[in-house]
C-alpha cells in the first residue's frame, strides 16, 4: 500500500471509508455484465453450434418435387455439370395413435436405403437401427409428442388407407428438422416396404440435391434449382414445388433468435441501473470532496490529475465487478445454451465462447462505468480553487432547514411577550 502512487492510496482510501456504497456499485456492474454476458455467451454457442448441428447433416441445396424417381434418373442427374450429390425421398402427412380415440399427426419420411443416406442426413440415437420393414424409427424429440415408448407398437395410418400397427424400434437424431413440441407433430422413419404396408405407393417423390458450387447464395441456388427444373421437365419430369434454403444457416435460427431476445432486453436493463449506481455513487462521494478538490489544486494538482483518481475508483470499482460477474456470465451462458439446444433439437459439441464475444463483455464492463461517470467526475474537478475552498457541504436545502431554529426562537419570544401583556 505504502509503495503506491498517492493517486491510486487516495483512491483505494476512499473507496474503503464507503464500502457499502462502493459494494452495492461492483454488485451492480457485476449484475451487469453477466446479464449481458449471459445472453452474448449463449448466443455465441448457439448460433455455432446450431449451424454446425445443421451442416453435420449434409443438408440438401434444393429440394425438388416431381412425380417418380428411378435409379436411373437419379444417375443422369447426377451426371450434370453442375449437380455434386443427389438422393431421392419421399415425405407423407399421416396420423398415429397417441391415446384412447386421440390422434396427432405425423410426418413420414420414406428411405429407400437407411445405409446409404447422404443428405439430410440423421443419426441413431437409441434402440435399433436401422428399421425394417413392419417397424418405424421416431425422431428423439417426436417420443414425447406421440406418447411412446421404444419397443412399443404405434397405429398409424394414411390418408385413404386402413390404420396399420408398425412397432417403434429406436429413435434418431435429425437437427435439421424444427422440434417436435414446438409444430404439435410427430416425426417418423420407414422403409419403401413399411411405406406399402401402410398403403402407400412405392415410387420416391422427392429430388434432393447439392450442388458443386460451395459459394452460393440462396438466390443463386434457387436460380441453379430452377434451371434443374427445366432440364427435368423436358427429360418428362414435372416439377410441382421447389424448396431452396438458405445456405449454411439452420432453418429454425430465427425461433432462437426470438428466445434471446428477451433475455438480450433484461441484461441491457440491468447494465444501465449499474451506470445509474456508478453516477450516484460517484456524484455522493465528490460532493463529499470538494474542499479536498481545492486543497490539491491549491498544491498544484491539475484538472488531469485530479481526474485521474476518481477515474481509478471508478476502474478499480469496473475491474472488481467484472471479475465477479463475468465467470458467473460464461457458466451461466454455458447452462442456458445447453438448456436452449435441448428445446431446440440440437447437440452442444464445444461450448466454449470466443474471444471477440469476451472482449466485448469486458469492454462494456469497464467502459460503461467510466462513461457513466465521466459527466460528475468532469464537472467536479473543474471546480476553481476559491469555490472548493468556499464550499462548507451546505446545500440549499440544509439553509432552509437552518432556518427553523430562529424561527422557532423568534415565536416563543412573541409567546413570552404575550405571557407578560396578560
Amino acid at each position: 500500500m505504502k509503495n503506491l502512487p498517492s493517486a491510486w492510496r487516495k483512491a483505494l482510501r476512499d473507496l474503503w471509508l464507503n464500502k457499502v456504497r462502493a459494494f452495492l456499485v461492483i454488485l451492480s456492474i457485476a449484475i451487469g455484465v453477466f446479464g449481458l454476458g449471459l445472453v452474448t455467451n449463449a448466443y455465441a454457442i448457439l448460433v455455432r453450434e446450431m449451424d454446425a448441428n445443421y451442416l453435420r447433416t449434409n443438408p440438401a441445396a434444393a429440394t425438388l418435387y416431381t412425380s417418380t424417381l428411378d435409379p436411373a434418373f437419379l444417375q443422369a442427374v447426377q451426371n450434370l455439370p453442375q449437380v455434386e450429390q443427389v438422393e431421392a425421398r419421399r415425405m407423407m402427412v399421416g396420423r398415429v395413435q397417441v391415446g384412447q380415440d386421440e390422434w396427432k399427426n405425423i410426418w413420414l419420411f420414406i428411405v429407400d436405403d437407411f445405409d446409404s443416406i447422404r443428405l439430410d442426413k440423421f443419426t441413431p440415437e437409441a434402440g435399433q437401427y436401422p428399421a425394417q420393414t413392419g417397424e418405424i424409427l421416431l425422431e428423439r424429440a417426436a417420443l414425447k409428442v406421440a406418447n411412446a415408448e421404444i419397443g412399443q407398437a404405434l397405429t398409424l395410418e394414411i390418408p385413404n388407407a386402413p390404420a396399420v400397427s408398425l412397432r417403434l424400434v429406436g429413435s434418431v437424431h435429425a437437427p435439421g428438422l424444427a422440434p417436435a413440441w414446438m409444430e404439435g407433430f410427430a416425426y417418423g422413419f420407414i422403409s419403401r416396404e413399411t411405406f406399402l404396408q401402410l398403403g402407400g405407393e412405392p415410387s420416391l417423390n422427392e429430388l434432393k440435391v447439392t450442388f458443386k458450387d460451395k459459394t452460393l447464395t440462396q438466390a443463386e441456388a434457387r436460380q441453379a434449382a430452377f434451371d434443374l427444373k427445366t432440364w427435368m421437365e423436358t427429360q418428362g419430369r414435372p416439377v410441382t414445388r421447389i424448396e431452396v434454403p438458405k445456405p449454411g444457416k439452420h432453418p429454425h435460427a430465427t425461433q432462437m433468435a426470438t428466445l434471446l431476445f428477451l433475455l438480450e432486453a433484461f441484461g441491457l436493463i440491468a447494465l444501465f441501473l449499474s451506470a445509474v449506481l456508478v453516477v450516484n455513487m460517484i456524484s455522493a462521494l465528490l460532493s463529499q470532496q470538494i474542499r479536498q478538490i481545492g486543497v490539491m489544486k491549491a498544491i498544484g494538482a491539475s484538472v488531469r490529475q485530479v481526474t485521474g483518481i476518481y477515474y481509478g475508483m471508478v476502474l478499480l470499482l469496473g475491474l472488481s465487478g467484472l471479475a465477479l460477474g463475468l465467470p458467473l456470465a460464461i457458466l451461466a451462458g454455458r447452462g442456458y445454451a445447453s438448456f436452449a439446444s435441448t428445446m431446440l433439437n440440437f447437440q452442444i459439441f464445444d461450448d466454449s465462447v470466443g474471444w471477440p464475444y469476451l472482449a466485448l463483455q469486458i469492454l462494456v464492463g469497464l467502459f460503461v462505468p467510466i462513461l457513466a461517470a465521466s459527466w460528475p467526475i468532469l464537472r467536479g474537478s473543474r471546480i476553481s480553487v476559491r469555490e472548493a475552498m468556499a464550499d462548507y457541504g451546505i446545500t440549499e436545502v440544509g439553509m432552509q432547514n437552518a432556518e427553523w431554529p430562529a424561527a422557532l426562537h423568534g415565536i416563543q419570544s412573541k409567546i413570552k411577550n404575550l405571557k407578560s401583556k396578560i
